[in-house]
């Protein structure tokens, strides 16, 4: 209605939603357990096992799992993007419209090495020279498999990426307990 209003299609201030006030969504916190961040990986390796998502969705779920990245980072990322030497995926672009460096762990690094190349997308699609359209799906069924509740996600949406980053991040505050892993995920950590 406000987009209407601002192109002239209606009259101005004519939206009947206009002042209806939003409830404020409070911010909440929560760690995935050990044993969550277990199941996790392991339903990720389980559903790839049974051919339920391929080798690069599987790839992708593990990079998010090790990088803390964004759903749309990891499909956007091409593999001249990567710099192994520096250890590093350098998007040109992201959420924030601003370049990003996602730093690679060992795990991440053994991830590439193991994802077969075909295209430019490290997460290949099914159309050659296409990314992997919808990672997010991928992830709904390991979440599945693996028992975890939609409960997990960030912020009271059912938006379904927040989860995985929130795992990175649980993960990295655990070992270096720093605010590197905030600044890593891209955001505040707010689960």
């Amino acid at each position: 209605m406000t987009f209407a209003e601002d192109v002239g299609l209606r009259p101005v201030h004519s939206n009947p939603a206009r002042k209806i006030k939003l409830y404020r969504e409070r911010s909440r916190e929560r760690f995935l357990s050990e044993a969550e961040i277990s199941k996790a990986a392991e339903a990720i390796s389980t559903v790839e096992r049974d051919g339920k998502i391929g080798p690069h969705a599987a790839a992708g779920l593990r990079l998010a799992l090790f990088t803390g990245a964004r759903s749309g980072e990891i499909t956007a990322a091409k593999w001249e993007h990567v710099d192994r030497a520096r250890r590093i995926i350098r998007l040109p672009d992201s959420k924030t419209n601003e370049p990003r460096t996602i730093h690679l762990s060992d795990a991440a690094m053994e991830v590439l090495a193991a994802v077969p190349r075909v295209g430019p997308y490290i997460v290949a699609g099914a159309k050659p020279n296409e990314s992997l359209k919808n990672l997010g799906r991928c992830w709904t069924v390991a979440r599945k498999r693996a028992g975890l509740t939609a409960a997990l996600y960030c912020g009271g949406s059912l938006g379904i990426f927040p989860s995985i980053a929130a795992v990175y991040r649980a993960l990295a505050c655990l070992i270096t307990r720093s605010t590197h892993a905030e600044r890593q995920a891209g955001h505040l950590f707010q689960i």
